[in-house]
């Protein structure tokens, strides 16, 4: 993606082997993971209060949070992912970090009064129906 925020995330195989241009949003991790159809290791730090945030996700869903408490700071859900990569940077993944808690995301709701904070566990569901539009039109991807 065009921008690199403070608070981007990196993806990661998990053998730590980086994926796609290295950092992105929390969305952007979802549609890794989903669009590859290969796990992927999130590892982020929350803008808020600076605590270490990992993420593995696959997938079926998410395997591993932590910490447990982790949101997804989420502001268009209805976009258009068939739209191509600089709608899907502006639409999607443009400043929506991982926050530590909700608590610790409460100015960035403040600031975004049309975002939503959505747990990391259930954001997996909100991102399958991002993507599967795209598979629906896509070929599958390659098998690992």
């Amino acid at each position: 993606m065009p921008h690199t925020p403070a608070h981007a995330a990196t993806a990661c195989t998990p053998e730590g082997r980086p994926v796609g241009a290295g950092k992105g949003s929390s969305v952007d991790m979802y549609l890794l993971a989903l669009a590859l159809g290969r796990p992927i290791h999130a590892v982020a730090t929350c803008p808020a209060t600076g605590t270490p945030i990992t993420v593995d996700i696959t997938h079926e869903g998410v395997k591993r949070i932590d910490p447990p408490t982790a949101v997804v700071a989420a502001v268009n859900l209805d976009a258009d992912l068939t739209l191509g990569l600089d709608r899907i940077d502006v639409d999607v993944c443009a400043q929506q970090p991982f926050f530590a808690s909700v608590q610790a995301a409460s100015r960035w709701l403040a600031d975004h009064p049309q975002g939503r904070l959505i747990p990391v566990r259930s954001f997996h569901a909100e991102a399958r129906r991002l993507v599967d539009p795209l598979e629906a039109t896509s070929p599958a991807p390659p098998s690992t």
